[in-house]
C-alpha cells in the first residue's frame, strides 16, 4: 500500500502548497485492489507502465527545471546590467 501511495505522489507531482496551481498537477487513476498477481493496479494500468510514466514525468520536470534555472540566471544578469546602466546615467 505504501508503494501505491508513493507512486501516486510521484505521478501527481506532489501535493505541497508551493506546487499547487503551478501547472504540475496530473490526474491519478483510482487504485483498485485485486486478488492474485500484483497486489494492486492503477485501473487497468500495470505497475511497470505507471513507473515508466512517472520516470518520464520526472525527466520532463528535470528538463523544465534546468531551463527555468538558466532563464532565471539570465534574467538576474540582465537586471544587474540594467542597474549598472542606471547608475552610469545618473553620473552623467
Amino acid at each position: 500500500m505504501m508503494e501505491a501511495m508513493a507512486l501516486m505522489e510521484m505521478a501527481s507531482g506532489g501535493t505541497s502548497p508551493s506546487r499547487q496551481g503551478a501547472g504540475t498537477e496530473t490526474s491519478v487513476p483510482e487504485l483498485e485492489f485485486r486478488g492474485g498477481g500484483a497486489p494492486w493496479s492503477l485501473s487497468g494500468v500495470s505497475s511497470s507502465d505507471a513507473l515508466r510514466h512517472a520516470e518520464e514525468r520526472v525527466d520532463n520536470l528535470e528538463a523544465k527545471l534546468k531551463a527555468s534555472e538558466t532563464t532565471h540566471k539570465k534574467a538576474e544578469k540582465d537586471a544587474t546590467a540594467i542597474e549598472d546602466l542606471r547608475q552610469r546615467l545618473k553620473m552623467l
